[in-house]
């Protein structure tokens, strides 16, 4: 995933290669990466709680371009300096995405949990923060790319309705003209079921 985000022009942390451990039949994968000594995670002290936010947003403008124009659905976050550039790293949650095994409602679910991810993040920080006032809807941020007037309700009800339901476990009972009812009555996942590139099929 390094080596495609640079090569699609992506600042990243530098992959300098990986493999795997073998012990008792078991395996365990690594990575080796190329860290500046002066690059920080992007997070308070070390930067604003305004570039922490900032960040929150761009993560979601890359993730939203990722999906739609590259067909890659996953989550990451930035290391960089202070006031300097950024770089994507933890990039091993991607997946490509392709029309022939996806429909649309598979690619939404897909983005949306990632995105879940970078407010459940925000949500951690925002009760560990001791520096400014935080934003009560810092958990939308990312979702912002999809929806610029996303909210923590949205999201909330997101929690509730989508994830809850449908991604923490199997449903009870599974119908899907129930999920994109779920999917078409939450304003952040509607605007997905649009954004969604048109060579997934659609429901």
């Amino acid at each position: 995933m390094t080596q495609l985000l640079a090569a699609l022009g992506y600042k990243v942390v530098p992959c300098l290669g990986f493999g795997k451990v073998e012990k008792a039949g078991l395996a365990s994968w690594f990575s080796v990466f190329e860290m500046q000594i002066d690059w920080m995670s992007i997070k308070p002290p070390e930067f604003s709680l305004e570039e922490y936010c900032e960040a929150k947003f761009a993560i979601g403008q890359v993730l939203r371009d990722l999906a739609v124009k590259h067909d890659l659905i996953g989550y990451a976050w930035y290391v960089g300096t202070p006031g300097g550039q950024y770089y994507l790293k933890d990039l091993h949650p991607f997946r490509m995405a392709d029309p022939i095994s996806m429909s649309q409602l598979s690619w939404v679910m897909q983005l949306c949990f990632a995105l879940h991810i970078v407010g459940l993040a925000a949500i951690s920080f925002a009760k560990k923060a001791t520096t400014g006032t935080v934003p009560d809807d810092i958990q939308a941020l990312g979702f912002r790319a999809i929806l610029p007037s996303a909210g923590k309700s949205d999201h909330e009800a997101l929690r509730r309705q989508l994830v809850a339901r449908y991604m923490l476990g199997a449903p009870e009972a599974f119908d899907q003209r129930d999920l994109v009812a779920v999917l078409r009555g939450n304003p952040i996942t509607n605007a997905m079921l649009d954004l969604c590139p048109a060579k997934y099929e659609r429901y």
